[in-house]
C-alpha cells in the first residue's frame, strides 16, 4: 500500500477571503466603538443642556418676583430717593439675593452648575431693572479626563 500524504491545498484566494473577513470585524469594532463615543457625548450634552434650562428657569422665577417686590415699592415710594432707598427692604423679602448700591446679585445651584445674575434696579419709566450679567459657572475643579477607553 502506499503512503498518502493528506496535504490542504490553501491558495491566494483563501487568503483573501480571510483579509477581508479580518477587515470587516476591525470595521465593525471601531463602527461599535465611535457609536458609543458619540452616545457618551450626546448623552452628557443633553444633560448639560437640561441642566442650564432648569437653572434658567429658575433665574427667570426668581426675576419676576423681583419684579413684582420693585413694583410694589414703586407704588409705596413717593420719590426717587424714597424707592432706591426701600430696596433694602428687598432682602427681607427674597432671601437669596444681595443688593450692593442699586446693584441686586443672586446665584441658582443645581448640582455643578451655579448661575449667576445681576441687575441693576431703576427708577420706573420705561422698565425697572436691567440685567447685567447672566452668566453659568461651574460649582466644581476642572479634572481633565486623561483616560483613554480601550475596548
Amino acid at each position: 500500500m502506499k503512503n498518502k500524504k493528506l496535504t490542504i491545498n490553501i491558495g491566494i484566494i483563501s487568503f483573501m477571503i480571510v483579509f477581508i473577513i479580518l477587515c470587516f470585524v476591525t470595521f465593525a469594532v471601531l463602527s461599535l466603538a465611535s457609536a458609543y463615543s458619540h452616545l457618551n457625548t450626546t448623552n452628557k450634552s443633553v444633560d448639560h443642556t437640561t441642566h442650564y434650562y432648569e437653572l434658567s428657569s429658575r433665574g427667570e422665577r426668581l426675576l419676576k418676583d423681583i419684579d413684582d417686590n420693585l413694583y410694589d415699592i414703586y407704588q409705596n415710594s413717593s420719590s426717587m430717593t424714597d424707592y432706591f432707598h426701600q430696596l433694602e427692604s428687598l432682602k427681607d423679602k427674597i432671601d437669596i439675593i444681595t443688593i450692593s448700591g442699586h446693584i441686586i446679585q443672586y446665584d441658582v445651584i443645581q448640582d455643578d452648575m451655579k448661575l449667576h445674575i445681576e441687575v441693576e434696579a431703576l427708577y420706573p419709566g420705561e422698565k425697572l431693572y436691567q440685567v447685567i450679567t447672566w452668566k453659568i459657572e461651574t460649582n466644581k475643579e476642572w479634572n481633565p479626563d486623561q483616560g483613554l477607553d480601550i475596548l
